[in-house]
């Protein structure tokens, strides 16, 4: 189907340079089902009779084989990275629900997305994560890296 459109599947995302409203898409091959019989030698048939130059990645859902790299190459091609929230009052962070936000956010964006109070009322955070000693006092500006760890007080 993209065959009668201006977009084309790549590595990268890109426009060219040359032919006006072509475009590439960063695409990522997902080959599901690995679990099942016979699922090499069905990608290799598709290797052979659609040759593609893409990232490649191997899964199977309900096997639950190759979902975190998948997450993590999606998160990664988004530009995005996860951060957890924790209450003072609790030992461990929120695992399944994470904020997510542009790489180069601040505990400041995060607070912004938890609630404008919080926002509005920032002291400090204490944020477990890279670069970091575990529990460290940060304040607004200090940026967050993927799957840091933020509790925010208020003051």
């Amino acid at each position: 189907r993209l065959n009668g459109t201006k977009t084309r599947l790549a590595r990268q995302s890109s426009l060219d340079d040359e032919d006006v409203g072509l475009s590439f898409t960063q695409t990522l091959l997902v080959a599901n089902k690995m679990d099942l019989p016979d699922a090499t030698e069905r990608l290799a048939l598709l290797h052979e009779m659609c040759p593609l130059d893409l990232p490649e990645l191997e899964v199977s859902a309900t096997a639950g084989t190759g979902l975190e790299t998948l997450r993590n190459d999606i998160y990664a091609a988004l530009d995005v990275v996860r951060v957890y929230t924790k209450l003072p009052t609790r030992k461990t962070a929120d695992f399944e629900r994470p904020f997510t936000m542009r790489k180069g956010g601040t505990v400041l964006d995060i607070a912004e997305q938890v609630h404008q109070d919080l926002a509005a009322n920032f002291k400090h955070a204490r944020v477990w994560g890279v670069g970091m000693h575990d529990g460290s006092i940060a304040k607004g500006d200090h940026v967050l890296h993927d799957k840091d760890i933020v509790e925010l007080h208020t003051g």
